[in-house]
């Protein structure tokens, strides 16, 4: 595993690339023969392919058995058939191939409406549900909408707060309006929901519009406007509508002369009567087209909006009245993806769900309700696939498993193994039956004797322990103490994807209260850039390397409250300590938030424990500070290179400029108009790497420059 983090997870990265730019990978093959040797061995298979996949959708189709004209074999799970050539090849030979897409969230519905049934006894209809549950536009005005189809990203539910949903129409609203483009009208919808005044260009506008507060959403609201207020048919207003989506002038300025004065075809017929003939005035016109047409480029179809909206509401609903049956759904789709399962655990815990440790008692395959808790399902732990839990629940319909032994000499042994033996021990499965020390301490000897006694019965011998369950009660477990509750954590979060008995922060709170500004979830809170210090666990460590060749960092800082991406850029790499996973650090950095994407980036990471015996941070200390020349002014200018003046790229620097102040100028140049200009003191910058990195992202590294000042 060391070797493998010492190789940089860029795109395109080659185990030859690696040995040049990783320090780390170079003095391990160096130190090690044994490393050496691996990596001499992994080169001479590098590129070869690692598994086979499978395609998402897709559902290859003939008019015989398919294994006619191709090759096929079993999946790796077992679950179905699949071709042994790639999709190009299977198109080549002939044959169909079509994608038929799915939602998970339809499972996730089909799911919860199971265990409702099995847990409570009742069946719901989907198609009776009330569409004004106060309940649910209660939950969904909260922002508490994670796993709800839609509605579940940082940036929606912070648009549902401020709207505040109360009733169906405001869903699909919502639906179509948070996409680019529309979703600059997001703030003005929601000051005309919460009473702000709403004005129409016409009366005649008000039926049309008044769903939405007088803001145009949807396509077939540009429809609506051209049938009833120019006489357009609702065929000839959808080409209206497709016009003025491309922008063709031409084409826009015929229909525009349509939508006012009418058409007419050769012979005199009237094809279309105008709007002045309806009874509007030429000005009123004018802008009613304009109006169409600005929100037209980018309406949303209102039927694909409710389609949405529909699956958006039964799964809020589901959520809001049925939270634990939900949250089991939920968490079962994901069982494939330990950061997923992390994640709705927490967000379930944080809603006053109990999760119940995996046990081989009670877990099935997925997560299940078991009194007024949520039991963890076995299917989700590393290395134990559906077919053995399968097994498992199958063998304890006979009882309850009495020990260890029993529980594999009454398990198919042909889907028992030590792997998952010990996974499932590490995970805490066999809790309820003896220690995890013990169990994996006696694991080799207890599978071998329950192995030896189902050949022995399969063959027809019996042995002494075949005469009675007595003799089982003899095969022992060695007395031993159990692993440090650092240790059983260590092992939950390697086998189950997170902690769950506990957390190995809890003992050290008090320091990292004394050493951090605040807890991660008060930091992402908030919708201001700030500095921060922050404290936690490293988790997925990874190291990439810039365009210049220098390595960076990045991982996902993780407390009792929550997790952040931490980006550690080349200057503050080369003087950080090698991190490493599951280690406890202080992140002092910069809180910042792009494209709705909150993430730290660090000026200085420590060790907690150095951390705790420094003073008690304020949080608001300035790092990177630059000297100035001997005349008091400022020695290195930053200059930005921009196509033109008013360039929406001006837009996206000035706030990265801003959250980094400092003393040194910056200069912009905007090469169109020849023009170089100064820009205020309040933009002027540290001197630091990561500035230059965030800058260069959006620019281009040939359009940031800093250059020495010599007044």
């Amino acid at each position: 595993d060391k070797v493998a983090k010492a190789i940089p997870s860029d795109l395109g990265m080659t185990l030859e690339k690696a040995l040049t730019v990783s320090p780390d990978l170079v003095k391990l093959t160096e130190e090690d023969g044994e490393i050496k040797k691996l990596y001499e061995i992994a080169r001479s298979i590098e590129g070869m392919p690692r598994h086979a996949s499978t395609h998402a959708a897709g559902v290859v189709i003939a008019k015989d058995s398919l294994d006619t004209y191709i090759p096929l074999q079993r999946t790796s799970d077992g679950g179905f058939t699949m071709t042994q050539f790639p999709m190009k090849t299977v198109e080549e030979v002939g044959l169909l191939k079509m994608d038929f897409l799915g939602l998970r969230n339809l499972t996730i519905i089909q799911e919860a409406l199971k265990q409702i049934e099995g847990n409570r006894g009742e069946v719901l209809d989907l198609q009776s549900l009330p569409l004004d549950d106060k309940a649910t536009f209660d939950m969904l005005s909260l922002g508490n909408s994670t796993g709800v189809f839609q509605l579940e990203s940082g940036g929606m539910r912070n648009v549902l707060k401020e709207l505040k949903p109360s009733c169906f129409e405001d869903i699909i609203a919502v639906v179509a309006l948070f996409r680019p483009g529309p979703m600059e009208q997001i703030p003005e919808f929601i000051r005309r929901k919460h009473g702000g005044a709403v004005s129409y260009l016409h009366p005649l506008l008000e039926p049309i519009l008044r769903s939405t507060y007088g803001v145009i959403v949807y396509q077939e609201q540009v429809m609506q406007i051209a049938r009833d207020l120019a006489g357009y048919s609702l065929g000839r207003a959808d080409l209206l509508r497709r016009a003025m989506g491309k922008k063709k002038k031409e084409i826009m300025e015929e229909e525009r002369q349509s939508f006012i004065y009418g058409l007419q075809s050769p012979t005199g017929e009237e094809i279309i009567p105008g709007a002045l003939k309806l009874g509007l005035t030429e000005k009123e016109a004018e802008e009613i087209f304009d109006l169409m047409a600005k929100f037209a480029e980018y309406g949303f179809n209102k039927g694909h909006a409710t389609a949405y909206a529909v699956i958006a509401y039964q799964t809020a609903y589901l959520k809001a009245n049925y939270p634990l049956e939900f949250n089991a759904a939920l968490i079962s789709t994901v069982m494939n993806s330990a950061d997923k399962v992390s994640f709705y655990i927490h967000e379930a815990r944080q809603s006053g769900i109990k999760i119940l440790p995996p046990d081989v008692q009670h877990s099935l395959v997925g997560f299940s309700i078991e009194g007024r808790g949520i039991r963890f399902g076995l299917g989700a732990i590393r290395n134990v696939g559906v077919n053995v839990v399968e097994k498992i629940i199958e063998a304890r319909q006979e009882g309850p498993f009495e020990s260890l032994y029993d529980f594999c000499i009454r398990v198919d042994a042909k889907v028992l193994n030590k792997r998952v033996l010990e996974s499932l021990l590490k995970a805490g499965a066999f809790n309820s039956l003896c220690k995890r020390a013990q169990g994996l301490l006696a694991l080799d000897s207890v599978l071998e004797m329950a192995q030896q006694r189902q050949r022995d019965k399969e063959s027809g011998q019996f042995s002494l322990f075949d005469f009675g369950d007595d003799l089982d009660e003899g095969i022992g477990l060695p007395d031993v103490e159990e692993y440090s509750p650092r240790e059983l954590l260590t092992m939950e979060k390697e086998y189950l994807g997170l902690y769950l008995s506990g957390h190995p922060l809890d003992s050290l709170l008090p320091k990292l209260r004394n050493a951090t500004s605040e807890d991660i979830l008060s930091c992402l809170e908030g919708d201001e850039e700030k500095k921060v210090i922050l404290g936690g666990i490293v988790t997925g460590y990874r190291t990439t390397v810039t365009k210049r060749g220098e390595m960076m960092a990045s991982f996902v800082l993780e407390d009792l409250t929550g997790t952040i991406e931490v980006l550690v850029f080349p200057r503050i790499f080369a003087q950080s300590a090698r991190l490493t996973e599951d280690q406890v650090v202080v992140v002092e950095g910069r809180y910042t938030i792009r494209d709705d994407e909150r993430k730290i980036f660090a000026e200085r990471i420590t060790d907690l424990e150095n951390a705790a015996e420094r003073a008690q941070p304020t949080g608001h200390k300035e790092y990177g500070k630059k000297p100035l020349n001997a005349k008091g002014v400022p020695s290195r200018k930053l200059y930005l290179r921009f196509p033109y003046e008013g360039t929406p790229l001006l837009e996206e620097t000035l706030p990265i400029l801003r959250h980094y102040s400092g003393t040194h100028p910056v200069l912009f140049f905007f090469e169109q108009d020849k023009k170089l200009v100064q820009g205020n003191r309040e933009l002027w910058v540290n001197d630091l790497e990561e500035l230059v990195q965030a800058l260069s992202n959006i620019l281009g590294e040939s359009n940031v420059v800093w250059k020495v000042h010599t007044m």
